[in-house]
């Protein structure tokens, strides 16, 4: 009796037993390059951090731009920045404090890009890369951050399985017989997640197939972001179908 109770025991552990598989050495260079694809991640959101500071410095003493500078951030609006100096210099000195940030950040972020295109002919990512930016709307960005993110895209063994991992699946509430299906679970790959995304905006200019999908969930009055989250899961699913096939994305085909 006692046998057969650890042999339970033994049955029950097992189940919940953990198997860690050692990286192989091209897994650790991947962990490697996916350091620069989170540092740019993080080099955006401080970018974004120093244009607000300095437009809410220049809001504070009422300053706009001149009618002639159309687009923020453009060389003519940081030429004219520059030109900017305030009644004290104490505030001229805070400013060019902040504007000197500013460009500091960008110079890291152009740095971080131009590794990334290096990285983008690497013979593991080559192929893949052409056949990710073949997409019109997928630049470098959105395609490193795919292929640094996933690894090897044949781990994941079906669609669903793929979606989840992205955070793209709908969460469900049931009730009764009744089963509702609610905004995505969110609980994937943010990284991921956000430039498919951020990407989609553009791709759904120049697909017919996925801008005809957005303008479906839109007409059934779902709001833009929910709308442009459901393109942005097909476009990964497609994404996903043309590296295992190895073929070029073609536009305007389900």
């Amino acid at each position: 009796m006692e046998c057969r109770n650890l042999q339970n025991v033994y049955s029950i552990v097992s189940a919940y037993i953990v198997f860690v598989r050692i990286p192989c050495p091209q897994q650790c260079h991947q962990q490697s390059f996916l350091t620069v694809i989170r540092r740019r991640a993080q080099l955006d959101k401080i970018q974004i951090q120093a244009k607000n500071q300095i437009s809410a410095f220049l809001k504070l003493f009422a300053l706009h731009p001149p009618e002639d500078v159309k687009t923020r951030w453009s060389k003519r609006h940081l030429s004219w920045l520059e030109t900017i100096t305030f009644e004290h210099t104490s505030d001229t000195f805070t400013f060019k404090q902040l504007l000197q940030n500013y460009y500091n950040i960008r110079k890291e972020l152009c740095e971080v890009n131009q590794f990334l295109r290096q990285l983008s002919k690497h013979q593991h990512y080559q192929r893949n890369f052409q056949i990710i930016t073949s997409v019109r709307g997928i630049g470098i960005i959105t395609a490193m951050t795919f292929l640094l993110e996933l690894y090897e895209i044949s781990r994941f063994k079906n669609t669903h399985v793929f979606s989840s991992y992205l955070g793209m699946t709908p969460s469900q509430f049931s009730t009764g017989d009744h089963t509702r299906l609610g905004h995505i679970t969110r609980e994937g790959n943010a990284h991921l997640r956000r430039v498919l995304v951020e990407s989609s905006w553009t791709v759904i200019r120049h697909d017919p197939i996925l801008r005809e999908k957005y303008n479906r969930i839109r007409a059934r009055g779902s709001n833009g972001k929910k709308a442009i989250v459901a393109v942005a899961r097909s476009l990964a699913v497609r994404l996903r179908r043309c590296l295992l096939d190895q073929t070029p994305y073609v536009i305007g085909v389900s």
